[in-house]
């Protein structure tokens, strides 16, 4: 949350400037004229408007943010842990092992596969892919397994497992076990998701260079 703040404030102050300097140059376009060409003057209006638009949107999605903050905080504050500090760190330690297990095994299972069709779904994979990063990834990058089977639940899919299109739909997996039940039967994942609304503040897709998303999914 803190990466995407920082990146939005970035942005706006980016916007903020281009919209400043445009206003001058049309500014400096009208001086004391009484006429203009509208094919001088339009352009420029254009360019304004949808620069506007944009600081509007990070406005929006600043304020969403903010309200997912507190919500975080109101968490946090009811937040009791009762397990003592030994069987904490032993938790800590077998997790970190276990983590850096799945990473060895994905990374090796990335750089093994390549790109293929697969029972009528073609797998994409980073390594044999021109411009891997820029899939526009259908549910926002989450997990379509988790989404359907956990009624709901938003957990990142993980690209680098390979992005599986099918029926003209980007997807991504949190697990290989995830994949391979999509691969033995994607209409019922297909369908799931179907009996699913999904109310989002951006785009229906998102390309993996873009991190934040805020959405929820709710049954119809």
């Amino acid at each position: 949350l803190k990466s995407d703040v920082q990146t939005s404030e970035q942005k706006v102050e980016s916007l903020t400037g281009n919209y400043k300097k445009k206003l001058i140059d049309l500014q400096q376009l009208i001086g004391n004229k009484t006429s203009i060409p509208k094919d001088q003057v339009y352009p420029r209006f254009d360019a304004i408007s949808q620069i506007y638009s944009e600081l509007v949107e990070e406005k929006m999605l600043a304020m969403m943010r903010l309200e997912l903050l507190k919500v975080l905080l109101e968490y946090k504050a009811k937040l009791t842990c009762s397990l003592t500090e030994i069987i904490t760190k032993e938790a800590r330690l077998v997790y970190l092992d276990k983590a850096n297990e799945i990473r060895e095994e994905e990374a090796k299972f990335a750089g093994e596969q390549k790109s293929e069709a697969i029972k009528g779904i073609i797998r994409l994979m980073p390594s044999t892919t021109p411009d891997f990063m820029h899939i526009p990834l259908d549910y926002l990058g989450f997990c379509l397994w988790t989404i359907v089977k956990r009624n709901g639940l938003l957990l990142p899919g993980k690209p680098n497992l390979g992005v599986y299109k099918y029926q003209d739909h980007y997807c991504v997996f949190s697990s290989q076990a995830a994949i391979d039940e999509f691969l033995a039967d994607p209409d019922i994942f297909m369908k799931g998701v179907l009996n699913l609304s999904l109310i989002h503040i951006s785009e229906p897709t998102r390309p993996l260079y873009i991190s934040y998303a805020v959405f929820c999914l709710k049954k119809k």
